[in-house]
C-alpha cells in the first residue's frame, strides 16, 4: 500500500508562502508516517524533502546554518530552518485582517467557509475570545442577506447556534430551488399538454398563408398588405394591375385613371365592368 501512495506535489514559491509552507510541511509530515519512511535513514528523508522542494528549495537549503553537521541530514531540524525561513515576520495583525476580510462566497457551502475561518484563526492569538470572534464573522461574513437577519434576530446567540442557522438556512435554500425547479418543469407539461394540436388549428391557404382579398393579396388578416394602387385603388403585385393600361370612361378628358376619379368621387365604369365579371 505505501508504494502506491502518491508523494505531495512540488512546493510552489508564489503567493502567500507562509500559509503554504504550514499546509505543505503538515501533508509531507503525514506522508511520510504513511509510507513509513520515518523509520529509515534521516539523510533519504532529507533528500526527499529537497527533491519535492525543487531548485528554490535547494537554494534555500544550501544558506542554512545548523548547530551541528549532523543536523543538516536530520529531517526535523531542517524542516524547522525552513518553517523559520518562511514565517520569519509573522504579523498578528495582518493575520486578523486576513480573517476578517474572509467572507464567504457567492457559491460556496457554509462547511467549506467555516473550515478556512478556522484554519486563518490559528494565527490570531485570540485565545479564548476564539468562538465569539468566529460567531461575529459568520454574522458579518454570511453571503445571504436573510441568513443574517435570522442571526441576529437570534437572542444570546453562540457559535453553535449560528452554525445551526446556517446550516438550516443552507439546506431550506436548497430545497425551495429544488422545488421550484420541479414547479417549473410541470407547468411547462402542462402547457404543452393544453395546446391545440395542429388538426385543430383554423385552416389557412398553403402556399404563402394568410386571408386573401379577390386580387389574391393578403388582406389585413395576414402576413402583411399592400399599399392601394393609384389605378383600381385595390391591393396587389404592381405588375398584376388590371386597369394600368385602361382610362378612366367616367372622366370626360380620359387623362384620369381609376384610382383618381374614385378619390374624387366619380363612378368609374371600369370599376362596374370589373364587378361584373
Amino acid at each position: 500500500m505505501s508504494q502506491s501512495l502518491k508523494a505531495p506535489e512540488q512546493f510552489s514559491f508564489t503567493g502567500d508562502l507562509v500559509a503554504q509552507w504550514a499546509t505543505w510541511r503538515r501533508q509531507f509530515e503525514w506522508y511520510l508516517k504513511a509510507t513509513r519512511k520515518d523509520e529509515t535513514d534521516e539523510e533519504v528523508l532529507v533528500g526527499v524533502l529537497l527533491t519535492l522542494l525543487g531548485v528554490e528549495g535547494l537554494k534555500i537549503y544550501d544558506t542554512f546554518v545548523f548547530a551541528t553537521a549532523t543536523d543538516a541530514v536530520k529531517i526535523k531540524p531542517v524542516l524547522e530552518k525552513f518553517t523559520a525561513h518562511f514565517e520569519p515576520r509573522r504579523s498578528e495583525c495582518y493575520e486578523r485582517f486576513k480573517f476578517l476580510r474572509r467572507h464567504q462566497g457567492q457559491d460556496e457551502s457554509c462547511e467549506t467557509w467555516v473550515v478556512e475561518l478556522r484554519r486563518l484563526m490559528k494565527n490570531c492569538n485570540y485565545g479564548t475570545s476564539a468562538e465569539s470572534m468566529l460567531r461575529d464573522q459568520l454574522v458579518l461574513g454570511v453571503a445571504d442577506a436573510g441568513t443574517r437577519e435570522k442571526l441576529l434576530f437570534e437572542k444570546d446567540l453562540d457559535l453553535i447556534k449560528a452554525m445551526d442557522i446556517l446550516r438550516a438556512c443552507e439546506a431550506s435554500k436548497i430545497q425551495l430551488e429544488s422545488m421550484r425547479t420541479a414547479g417549473a418543469v410541470q407547468t411547462v407539461h402542462q402547457l404543452a399538454s393544453s395546446a391545440p394540436k395542429q388538426s385543430d388549428k383554423p385552416h389557412t391557404q398553403q402556399g404563402g398563408g394568410g386571408a386573401r382579398d379577390k386580387g389574391g393579396n393578403k388582406t389585413r388578416d395576414g402576413a402583411h398588405t399592400r399599399p392601394e394602387c393609384p389605378n383600381c385603388a385595390g391591393r396587389h403585385a404592381k405588375e398584376r394591375c388590371w386597369a394600368a393600361d385602361k382610362t378612366c370612361l367616367a372622366v370626360a378628358r380620359g387623362a384620369i385613371m381609376l384610382g383618381a376619379a374614385r378619390k374624387r368621387g366619380a363612378l368609374c365604369i371600369l370599376s362596374k365592368r370589373r364587378a361584373a365579371k
